[in-house]
């Protein structure tokens, strides 16, 4: 089969060939699923990267990446997720126990949408990536960790110097030390 896509790695085939439900347009903010991005399309829901988290097709909008993470939960593709276990089965801090072979969706530049330190702990974020990458608050928030600061006030310290110079930026943390303690 030719595949118009190319892939950095082997894709999961269970996520590749998966067909999810579909849903109405008007479950999508709702339900927290996505944004709506109305200059787009009334039909359109993107991610805060701008890449789709949902496709449109006669009308009706399909949930793209929490279908395919609860079936590979479910089915256990290539045994690369897991169930969200914190530390995962090799005792290391991850920042996501659904990762799988291929590029999905993330950050493109290291410690602006996630960090982990199997010391320490992991962050995790979202929002105008424009701004975020100025400041690597994942990072930083773990670096606050390592300083002994409490996942709070590391999550709080980190998206403080995004607000001091872009205070009507959007953006959220999720900051957790290794023993599963978290903040946002």
């Amino acid at each position: 089969m030719n595949d118009p896509y190319e892939y950095d790695s082997k894709l999961s085939e269970v996520l590749k060939y998966y067909f999810s439900t579909q849903v109405f347009d008007e479950r999508c903010p709702s339900h927290n699923i996505c944004i709506m991005a109305k200059n787009q399309g009334d039909s359109v829901c993107m991610g805060d990267s701008g890449g789709p988290l949902m496709l449109t097709e006669n009308g009706k909008t399909s949930v793209i990446v929490e279908k395919g993470c609860s079936v590979c939960e479910e089915f256990q593709c290539d045994q690369s997720v897991g169930y969200g276990s914190h530390p995962d089965e090799n005792g290391d801090v991850t920042l996501d126990a659904m990762i799988y072979d291929g590029r999905v969706s993330d950050s493109a530049l290291p410690s602006c949408g996630g960090y982990a330190d199997n010391d320490f702990g992991a962050a995790v974020l979202t929002g105008d990536g424009d701004v975020i990458l100025r400041f690597a608050p994942a990072f930083n928030a773990v670096r606050y960790l390592e300083e002994g600061k409490s996942s709070v006030d590391a999550a709080k310290l980190a998206l403080e110097k995004i607000y001091k110079k872009f205070p009507n930026n959007m953006a959220a943390i999720v900051v957790a030390n290794k023993d599963g303690d978290f903040g946002n």
